[in-house]
């Protein structure tokens, strides 16, 4: 709320955006801004992650094919960011190494980028299935985009 408030990434959205997203803080029970790591339901877990903007979250959820990561800005592309492929060579020699099993690649957009590095990582490693929210692959692997 507060890097779109605020106006620090240049306009990300219209006026009338934001103006709409600041009426509904006053209205009960519309919305609830959570900076911790809670759980919002039994199995489902909001996780703070500095890797797109402070106050970013990624959601995970217990499923029975394993833990699925809702991870929101910290992976847009999982081919480019998390894999080996020809674009961003990098990742190809942070995959050979013991430390950085996957790539650790930001989306470009971040405020830390130590955070946005650590963030891919964290969910490359901890989940099963990776939901990026703008990530074409999500639609080829499960039929549908999350977001």
């Amino acid at each position: 709320m507060m890097f779109s408030v605020a106006d620090l990434m240049d306009a990300q959205y219209p006026p009338e955006y934001i103006t709409y997203l600041v009426r509904q803080l006053h209205v009960p029970g519309k919305v609830r801004l959570i900076d911790d790591a809670q759980e919002l339901f039994p199995g489902i877990l909001l996780e703070p992650t500095e890797a797109h903007t402070w106050g970013s979250m990624n959601i995970k959820v217990n499923t029975k094919q394993g833990l699925a990561i809702m991870c929101g800005d910290v992976i847009y592309d999982e081919r480019r960011q998390c894999h080996r492929n020809e674009v961003f060579i990098e990742i190809t020699k942070h995959a050979e190494h013991p430390a950085f099993p996957f790539g650790d690649r930001s989306t470009g957009n971040y405020w830390n980028l130590w955070a946005a590095k650590a963030g891919v990582q964290k969910v490359m490693a901890e989940a099963d299935i990776v939901l990026p929210i703008h990530d074409p692959l999500v639609t080829e692997k499960y039929g549908y985009e999350i977001g």
